[in-house]
């Protein structure tokens, strides 16, 4: 996995650590799409939860760490 981004190392560390744990252990209804040149891009399917409108519903979400994280959130949006 490629590393160019401009998070800090600590940062780069953490995230890396978080999707590895992701990958070996997936969350239901959470399927993450990793971005294997730039881990500061993850992509993930998401499905509506059970009992909502969005119930059977599959989303996609974009999260673009920025060079802030983790003091700053990561930026997402839907498509």
């Amino acid at each position: 996995m490629s590393l160019v981004v401009d998070l800090n190392p600590s940062a780069v560390k953490n995230v890396s650590r978080e999707l590895y744990a992701l990958e070996r252990a997936p969350l239901d209804d959470i399927q993450i799409i990793i971005n294997e040149t730039n881990i500061a891009d993850v992509q993930a399917w998401i499905r509506g939860p059970d009992g909502t409108p969005y119930e059977n519903g599959y989303f996609k979400v974009k999260l673009l760490l920025t060079k802030e994280f983790p003091q700053v959130a990561p930026k997402g949006k839907t498509f």
